[in-house]
């Protein structure tokens, strides 16, 4: 009977433990209806206007619908009731992509829409790195309309050949990471991965009407780096508990003090150092 008992306990031990089920989320699908306007205030026909859209180099809508010839549209969004406070986009653009308008609205605002197309603005960004520490390009930028923030668009960082300089001491620059970018008119926050060594940059971007925008972004490099495959900082240990027998703490010869432990007391040995801490 024991045998049969244990059996049954390792059975139900080792039986695969049985998924749970996530709640499904709830969407309802919402039509939004507005209009599309040049500059002037005429309407435009042929229009995208959809939620989603990509952009590689330049917008392209990610389904959606088209204005007709009254610039009028009918867009179908999918909302989420269980979220009320959440935001969403709505963005518009020709065919020939040179002109665009972007708006983040609320669930319970997404009728009679005006969307005024302007000429998309050009952004440039260079990024800087500290002395010892240059950007590499793969990285990537994030951008986000800026009140309330809404994820709009990524793009990579990439290496652009810098002009050489002139004179007798001439040589060639090293390659300049940059990025580039079609934005709508508006309020942008960003977010800059140049890779492991520098901190996240987080430049702001405000595009106008005819002008382009050029950014030059300093990056901090992180601590990390700075320190990465050189020699340990100094540090300084009032106690060490279970010393090896054969390092014995010296007695100060200042206000009879024990001598600190240091790094450099353990040369020669393997040394574990565990740290926590809050992030």
């Amino acid at each position: 009977m024991r045998t049969v008992l244990t059996l049954a306990v390792l059975t139900l031990l080792f039986l695969p433990a049985q998924a749970q089920e996530r709640p499904a989320v709830k969407y309802e699908n919402i039509e939004v209806s507005g209009i599309t306007l040049d500059a002037d205030g005429k309407p435009l026909a042929e229009v995208s206007v959809a939620d989603m859209w990509n952009y590689d180099g330049k917008w392209s809508a990610n389904g959606g619908a088209k204005s007709d010839a009254e610039g009028k549209f009918t867009l179908t969004v999918r909302t989420f009731p269980d979220q009320p406070q959440r935001s969403y986009r709505i963005q518009a653009g020709d065919t020939e992509g040179k002109l665009g308008a972007v708006t983040i609205l609320k669930a319970d605002a997404l009728k009679d829409l005006k969307l005024t197309l302007q000429p998309l603005v050009a952004v440039k960004g260079t990024l800087k790195g500290e002395e010892g520490f240059e950007p590499e390009a793969g990285g990537y930028v994030n951008v986000y309309w800026k009140a309330p923030p809404v994820w709009l668009c990524s793009t990579r960082l990439t290496a652009e050949a810098a002009k050489p300089t002139e004179g007798p001491d001439a040589k060639e620059a090293a390659p300049r990471v940059v990025f580039d970018l079609l934005l709508p008119v508006g309020e942008y926050s960003t977010l800059i991965s140049a890779g492991e060594a520098f901190q996240y940059a987080r430049p702001a971007i405000s595009t106008l009407a005819g002008s382009a925008v050029t950014l030059d972004v300093p990056l901090k490099v992180t601590a990390l780096a700075k320190h990465y495959g050189k020699k340990a900082p100094a540090i300084n240990v009032d106690f060490v508990r279970n010393l090896p027998s054969d390092i014995v703490r010296k007695i100060a010869t200042r206000k009879g003090e024990p001598e600190p432990v240091t790094l450099d007391t353990f040369k020669g040995r393997w040394v574990l150092i565990e740290f926590w801490g809050f992030w």
